[in-house]
């Protein structure tokens, strides 16, 4: 029975949590169908990110949201959401605040 409801509450986490970081995608329009990255666009962002772009770190992050271009990953997101916030982006910040991070 405890396992069942700490399941069930786990679930509804990972799920808030997609909804809160797809929203903020899609009010971006990161994740409209038109924008929707090609894996040679991912590779640039990904490079740029790499190189400590802010806003790349937020469109990678939004990229493994929505698993445009990138296998889904809320966790991955979520990393580079925090690499972003780290270096003062707001965007980033309200992100992980929306998150409870």
């Amino acid at each position: 029975m405890i396992r069942t409801r700490k399941i069930i509450i786990m679930t509804i986490v990972v799920v808030m949590v997609g909804i809160a970081i797809f929203g903020y995608c899609v009010k971006k329009k990161y994740d409209s169908a038109a924008a929707a990255p090609v894996p040679s666009t991912v590779e640039m962002e990904q490079k740029a990110a790499d190189q400590g772009d802010a806003q790349a770190q937020i469109n990678l992050g939004c990229c493994y949201t929505a698993g445009r271009g990138v296998t889904q990953s809320y966790e991955k997101a979520v990393e580079w959401f925090q690499k972003a916030a780290e270096q003062g982006n707001e965007n980033a910040k309200e992100i992980l605040k929306s998150l409870g991070s």
